[in-house]
């Protein structure tokens, strides 16, 4: 995706989401980091993403479809400016096994989501089932 920098793999449960981010040539990988799933939470993600020198337009967050959780954080973060990409949750776990990812928790998951769309600009996003657009 144009002018895209970084990716933001967002695994989504009922109180809170874990987030990692993973920079478009991966000199930066940080996280996991947890965020409660309300507008303290989202307000959390934008300063960590501006803390570590991402402007929302420059991020494509990448979102497991777990439920009805991923809808408010999308629509949030879209609103915000982020780019969104909801994926179906086969695809990641699919993904993650293609790796030899056997352990299942929010921190390996977030990491997994964000790799997910890693070839940013390629044409390499097979996967992705929801994008929210204006």
């Amino acid at each position: 995706m144009r002018g895209t920098k970084a990716v933001i793999g967002i695994d989504l449960s009922k109180e809170f989401f874990t987030a990692y981010l993973l920079s478009k040539e991966e000199e930066l990988a940080v996280g996991p980091e947890n965020f409660s799933r309300d507008e303290a939470g989202l307000e959390g993600l934008k300063q960590w993403v501006q803390g570590h020198g991402f402007r929302a337009e420059e991020v494509l967050v990448v979102a497991e479809s777990t439920s009805n959780y991923w809808e408010t954080v999308a629509v949030e973060l879209f609103e915000e400016g982020f780019k969104v990409s909801v994926v179906n949750p086969r695809v990641i776990k699919d993904f993650a096994r293609s790796l030899q990812r056997k352990t299942k928790t929010d921190a390996i998951d977030a990491e997994v989501i964000a790799f997910i769309l890693r070839p940013i600009g390629t044409g390499h996003a097979e996967g992705v089932e929801v994008n929210i657009s204006a």
